[in-house]
């Protein structure tokens, strides 16, 4: 594939140099010669997509509260995550204190929004958001 990919884009500027009335002509070469090189791409496996993707930063909003021991993200699209505070004991023990849920039914409405920034950690089938800084935080309706 990387063969004719050199020979195409060879071709094209052959063509640019000698033929360049016929612009299309360069412009398919170079089309072909793109797609060769795109064709010949290696997909990453699962595996090797997950590693990729862990400890990645990323910024986030959504509601957050605290239960057992645990800090529970909900996300705006209302995807549900475990957290890890990383963002310093200040602010680890103000969602201890402002945003401690204690009941079994939870009403998302009435928890405390969390905007911030932090990373994605994957383990396995365990997707975490570590929250490294917290930009603003609101206590919910309680």
């Amino acid at each position: 594939m990387m063969q004719s990919a050199a020979l195409l884009s060879y071709i094209a500027f052959k063509l640019s140099g000698e033929i360049v009335r016929n612009k299309m002509v360069v412009f398919a070469a170079l089309c072909g010669a793109y797609l060769a090189c795109a064709g010949s791409a290696h997909a990453k496996t699962f595996e090797e997509y997950l590693a990729s993707m862990d400890r990645k930063p990323v910024t986030f909003s959504g509601k957050i509260f605290y239960n057992d021991s645990n800090f529970r993200f909900y996300s705006n699209a209302g995807e549900f995550f475990t957290a890890t505070m990383d963002a310093g004991r200040e602010i680890r023990e103000r969602i201890e204190d402002e945003c401690q849920e204690g009941s079994f039914m939870i009403d998302t409405d009435e928890l405390c929004s969390i905007k911030g920034s932090g990373s994605v950690e994957i383990r396995g089938s365990d997707i975490r958001l570590s929250i490294e800084a917290v930009e603003g935080l609101e206590t919910g309706n309680q």
